[in-house]
């Protein structure tokens, strides 16, 4: 019995060791779980919030009125959240002013800019090109708000439109969708139901978990990896898509990237069936434009973003401006 209460002491040392050697880790670390391929965020606990209000369970969102400095290896990155919870540079007002094209972003890490200061990222960007180099006689500014958050998916997206987006009246909603966005997001919702443990241990939040596209063939729990990773689409994922027409009715974009043709026929039937809706597929980024070691894109991926939509928009006349 004693032999059993020391060797359960042991295995207790060694998995605080561990796991405080990956939370002491500021960049993604790849991992397994359960024979499952994960990448694994630490969030510290004061940038985030549980809204009591919100319905979905551990919905979060960012804490307002931060800014966030981290050491990237060699790189510096300075991230600000101002105080509607968005990763922005500026303050919006709620009432739209005179002559303005609102767009709003929604995503996760790729529409936040994960590993980038704030100004890098692609609604940085946009907004930027936009009142730069678009000609437009009807508008004469255009704001492009950031309401992505890192590790949401569809369900995740639309509850951050309803509680932050709604109430800005956008004209355009301009939406990245990836292949990980349909999945089945049960891991990360556990990890994070045990947020106060971690808080407790190690000072801030547990990590936010997602799986990655990985091939299960090649080994590992055969079950678990397709439930979890493969051909397992959320049907709730398929219905809130459909239910940000219960929150929006006008001009939608859905910027596709790295996904399967199964969710692409989702995108594109619900597009079919909904006015002013337009489907744009990405090319992955190629090394150049992604973050070392990473599919995150860097800050030339994120200019490559926002000139793609530039000229998207442009191309379909997305943005009326007769």
């Amino acid at each position: 019995m004693r032999n059993k209460s020391i060797l359960t002491s042991i295995l207790v040392i060694l998995v605080v060791i561990e796991l405080s050697f990956i939370f002491a880790l500021s960049d993604q670390i790849y991992t397994n779980y359960t024979s499952i391929a994960m990448i694994i965020n630490p969030i510290k606990e004061e940038n985030i919030l549980f809204p009591e209000d919100s319905k979905l369970e551990n919905f979060f969102e960012l804490a307002p009125n931060r800014v966030i400095e981290e050491q990237w290896g060699e790189r510096t990155i300075v991230q600000t959240t101002n105080s509607d919870t968005l990763h922005e540079r500026f303050e919006y007002t709620i009432d739209k002013p005179k002559d303005t094209f609102r767009i709003i972003n929604l995503g996760d890490s790729f529409t936040y800019g994960y590993g980038l200061s704030t100004q890098y990222n692609y609604s940085e960007v946009l907004e930027d090109l936009l009142n730069d180099k678009f000609q437009c006689k009807k508008f004469k500014k255009f704001e492009v708000i950031n309401l992505g958050v890192s590790s949401y998916d569809i369900e995740y997206s639309v509850e951050r439109f309803k509680r932050r987006g709604q109430k800005y009246n956008p004209d355009l909603i301009v939406w990245i969708l990836k292949d990980d966005d349909f999945y089945n997001s049960t891991i990360m919702k556990v990890l994070l139901r045990d947020w106060a443990f971690f808080k407790d241990k190690f000072g801030f939040m547990p990590p936010v978990v997602r799986p990655l596209n990985w091939d299960w063939e090649d080994g590992g729990d055969e079950e678990i990896s397709k439930d979890l990773l493969r051909g397992r689409i959320d049907p709730r994922e398929i219905t809130s898509l459909y239910s940000i027409n219960d929150y929006y009715t006008k001009s939608l974009v859905f910027l596709l990237y790295s996904i399967t043709s199964d969710e692409t026929a989702i995108v594109e039937d619900f597009a079919q069936v909904r006015e002013d809706t337009y489907v744009y597929k990405v090319s992955n980024l190629p090394d150049e434009e992604v973050l070392p070691n990473d599919g995150h894109p860097n800050k030339n991926g994120h200019l490559a973003l926002a000139n793609g939509l530039f000229n998207y928009f442009t191309e379909n006349d997305i943005i009326p401006c007769s």
